[in-house]
């Protein structure tokens, strides 16, 4: 069974995430944890990353060096990732290879709109 973050691990995360990431995104992250489910559109599926993966991830796949206007979130179990735009503040997906801010697909208008459909599963996957 996969362990909930610890308090400090959440303090960690809400310290050291970018200032211009929704508050939505924020709060739900750290109330949440791990969120994995359902969407009614392309990829059909999705995993948010815990608080203390997030900021690991990020350095790890060097999200700030490929693509630094965009902070990634969560994966889709495949070769793509989610992210929030810092500047629109929507949700996309962009591969990991290449991460090219050119590929990306926009998801949703806002992190709002994903929790909406999280949990909704199309027809068509």
């Amino acid at each position: 069974m996969e362990q909930n973050c610890t308090v400090e691990e959440i303090r960690n995360f809400k310290n050291n995430c970018p200032k211009e990431l929704p508050d939505t995104y924020v709060n739900f992250i750290a109330e949440n944890h791990s969120v994995e489910g359902d969407l009614p559109c392309n990829p059909f599926n999705f995993r948010l990353w815990k608080p203390n993966e997030v900021m690991e991830n990020n350095v790890d796949y060097e999200v700030k060096e490929y693509i630094p206007t965009y902070f990634a979130i969560g994966d889709q179990g495949g070769g793509e990732m989610f992210v929030i735009s810092l500047k629109d503040k929507k949700v996309y997906l962009i591969p990991f290879v290449p991460m090219d801010e050119e590929a990306k697909i926009e998801c949703f208008e806002s992190f709002t709109m994903f929790i909406k459909n999280m949990g909704w599963r199309s027809e068509e996957a």
